[in-house]
């Protein structure tokens, strides 16, 4: 019994022992957990924390990438409601230098022609982006060559107070002001990864894209991010690339001044050359009813009747200039801005709690609109009552007017025509194989034969001879005994020097006496008309009929015809004659001056007169109905430019009532205006679908109490804006930059993380 209960107790025991073991290791076990519970919390804890270090380098990288996209913005917001300008292209800058600063970018400038064709162009990139660039070209740089001058355009671009935006004095260059430490400091930034031991950032030049041979787009963008957080023992890193919008552009272009269906630099008319001329003097033109289908665009102020009722369909702008000499651009390429308007022939300019310009051209938009006037600018989509801003802009930017001729000279020097002597007249037509006008017009086309239309150019001029007749030569000086020799009077200083064929006077110095002559030129019209016949096939070769010969005996004398004619003047330029007299302008009465392939360019140094009908064989849409629904969607190809350079447009005597131009116009430094207009009968309307562009605003009649001369029928042609423009027609002198922001929502700060991890990362 005894032994019995010994041997349970001894088995007690051992249950004890046992059951206090297993309660130990389970203790011990619980102990293991709970510490490493603990340690796994804590490098849980500093992963996060190394993830939140990489982050933040991330934001500072994007931050980075702001500053770097401002400084390649042209304007920003300055503090006084004004604008700093970080680009500016250099005055002087021609195109062959644009071109060779595009070449330099993409480290091909010693290749003869790197470009590259693109349809990335031909078609609209957005709503806002929606230019078209049939003929766009590209140039993607070649990052294995190593090139000094490759950001040269930079160096010249970007003015110096635009590296302010760099808010690190050692981020910046060491001198703004020297070109060479520019480009290297552009080299470093563009060719090479900057950061720190936990940042890297590459952002890269892509490509330059010539739309245009004046418009060009240069390309930046993140090739590479990463960043890395270090805490303890954990470590985090961060990688990103560009997005799809992550691309940042510029362009620098010489605007199409063809913007507009009205555009003046002098929002008056032209004075007298006697007369004195104010240059903030008040416009004269006043709007009062008038319907302006497309936009218009002033260098100075707009002048509104006190209870004007005039409808805009399409963009306002004036610039507010208070500087323009009579002719060309001020001393400084830009103008003397003061934004108002003129009311009842009032000045009015916004109050200074307008501090910025977008509320300078609300306050004028507001008030030119404001009862009893009736004004009506574009409105909203979502409110017919309520302005879109957008379309009003009174602070706009100056645009200057060419300034000389040279361009369209060359060109038709080159592969065009280029008419000598006195030009009495040029005549277009679109005809068959026998000279005959079109006939047929439906569905707002001429029908043309296949294979048996050509344009017809028929030019009558005088030959001009010049002779000279020169004095003898005079002295004029004075003996010095001091000096003993001969110093020239006032007068031989005051003489110009010139060359005797297209001056009047000449000095010249010998080796001890100083003497002038007269050098008096005259130019001689001869009498005898020269009578010069050509025509050109959708081939573009240009042949010339012989005096008093057949077409059968033409010779070719351009096998590439460009479409450019100039001449010193053309007296008067005409179409064919209307079919039956008609005198309402019905267009299937005006038979076309232009074939379906015809794109031409009138220039001339002085005046060009307009004496008939000037239509094409398809008529282009008017504005009004490009935004019709449906719209209009007739898009013919051919175009038609008229332009003088020192002279004015003038409507002559012979026109017919409501006569139709289908035309580009411009008159650089004079005007278009109407041959007597303030004698000739009312003769209706001049129905433009084009642009009109004029140094000052020229009359084409009067009205009220006795009305003469014509009324204006303006309508934009679209197509000015989307590519087809009149050949080698003129463009703006000074060149602008755009910002990628002006037309779409890419930002050089838009990149996309693409991983993050813990493993290690070279810096």
């Amino acid at each position: 019994m005894r032994r019995q209960q010994a041997t349970q107790g001894a088995t007690m025991i051992m249950v004890v022992l046992l059951t206090l073991l297993l309660l130990a290791g389970i203790l011990a076990a619980t102990v293991r957990l709970s510490l490493g519970s603990r340690q796994n919390t804590a490098d849980q804890a500093a992963t996060l924390k190394a993830q939140y270090a990489a982050e933040s380098q991330m934001a500072m990288v994007t931050r980075r990438l702001q500053d770097y996209q401002k400084l390649l913005t042209a304007e920003i917001p300055g503090a006084d409601g004004g604008s700093i300008t970080h680009l500016q292209v250099p005055p002087g800058t021609t195109i062959a230098d644009l071109e060779a600063y595009g070449k330099q970018f993409c480290n091909k400038a010693g290749v003869s022609n790197p470009w590259v064709a693109t349809t990335a162009y031909a078609a609209a990139r957005s709503t806002l982006d929606d230019e078209l660039y049939p003929d766009a070209k590209e140039c993607a740089v070649d990052n294995t060559v190593n090139n000094a001058e490759q950001f040269a355009i930079l160096a010249a671009l970007v003015t110096s107070q635009a590296y302010n935006v760099l808010e690190n004095a050692d981020e910046r260059p060491s001198d703004v002001n020297d070109p060479a430490i520019l480009k290297a400091w552009w080299k470093t930034l563009l060719t090479t990864d900057i950061g720190t031991t936990n940042w890297r950032l590459g952002v890269r030049a892509l490509r330059v894209v010539q739309l245009t041979p004046t418009v060009y787009r240069f390309f930046f963008g993140v090739q590479n991010a990463r960043t890395r957080g270090i805490v303890g023992n954990a470590t985090r890193v961060m990688t990103a690339s560009r997005a799809k919008d992550g691309e940042w552009w510029f362009q620098i272009e010489l605007p199409n001044l063809l913007e507009d269906v009205l555009m003046t630099n002098h929002h008056r008319s032209q004075p007298s050359s006697t007369a004195t001329y104010e240059p903030a003097g008040a416009p004269s033109v006043n709007f009062t009813d008038q319907r302006f289908d497309g936009s218009i665009h002033t260098n100075e102020k707009f002048l509104f009747d006190g209870s004007a009722s005039a409808q805009f369909l399409d963009q306002v702008s004036s610039v507010g200039c208070t500087d323009l000499p009579r002719n060309g651009r001020p001393a400084s390429g830009d103008c003397a801005k003061a934004a108002g308007v003129y009311i009842a022939r009032e000045i009015q300019t916004p109050p200074t709690t307008a501090d910025t310009n977008a509320k300078r051209s609300k306050w004028i938009a507001d008030k030119v609109a404001e009862s009893p006037r009736t004004v009506s600018f574009v409105k909203t989509p979502s409110d017919s009552t309520q302005i879109d801003y957008s379309k009003t802009n009174f602070t706009a930017d100056y645009k200057p007017l060419p300034e000389n001729e040279s361009d369209q000279m060359a060109a038709a020097n080159n592969a065009g025509l280029a008419l000598s002597g006195q030009v009495d007249s040029v005549e277009l037509k679109a005809a068959d194989g026998n000279g005959t006008p079109l006939s047929t017009y439906a569905n707002s086309k001429w029908n043309e034969a296949a294979g048996n239309i050509y344009q017809y150019i028929t030019v009558k001029r005088r030959e001009i001879t010049r002779s000279c007749t020169v004095s003898s030569w005079r002295q004029e000086d004075y003996w010095s005994f001091i000096a003993w020799k001969y110093y020239p009077t006032q007068t031989y200083i005051d003489w110009p020097s010139s060359d005797p064929e297209t001056g009047t006077s000449l000095k010249k110095y010998s080796s001890s006496h100083y003497y002038v002559r007269s050098v008096t030129c005259q130019s001689t019209v001869s009498s005898t008309v020269i009578t010069d016949e050509y025509r050109y096939g959708p081939d573009m070769v240009l042949q010339k009929k012989p005096a008093g010969g057949a077409w059968s005996q033409a010779t070719a004398v351009r096998t590439n015809f460009n479409g450019v004619i100039f001449g010193q003047n053309m007296t008067t330029v005409t179409g064919p004659a209307r079919i039956g007299g008609d005198t309402t302008g019905a267009l299937d009465r005006a038979p076309p001056a232009l074939a379906s392939f015809a794109k031409i360019t009138l220039a001339a140094s002085g005046d060009i007169g307009l004496g008939s009908d000037l239509t094409l064989s398809q008529t282009p849409c008017t504005f009004s109905e490009t935004r019709a629904t449906p719209p209009c969607t007739r898009n013919p190809g051919n175009v038609l430019g008229i332009y003088s350079q020192s002279g004015n447009v003038i409507v002559r005597t012979t026109t017919p009532r409501n006569v139709n131009i289908h035309a580009a116009i411009m008159a650089s430094t004079g005007e278009a205006t109407v041959e007597n207009y303030n004698s000739r009968a009312q003769s209706g309307n001049v129905k433009l679908i084009g642009s009109l562009i004029e140094n000052w605003y020229g009359a084409f009649g009067q009205y009220g109490s006795s009305n003469t001369g014509y009324g204006r029928d303006f309508t934009y042609d679209v197509r000015l804006n989307r590519g087809i423009t009149p050949p080698f027609f003129p463009v703006s002198p000074r060149w602008n930059v755009k910002p990628a922001s002006a037309v779409s929502q890419n930002s050089l700060a838009s990149i996309v993380p693409l991983t993050s991890s813990s493993r290690g990362l070279s810096f």
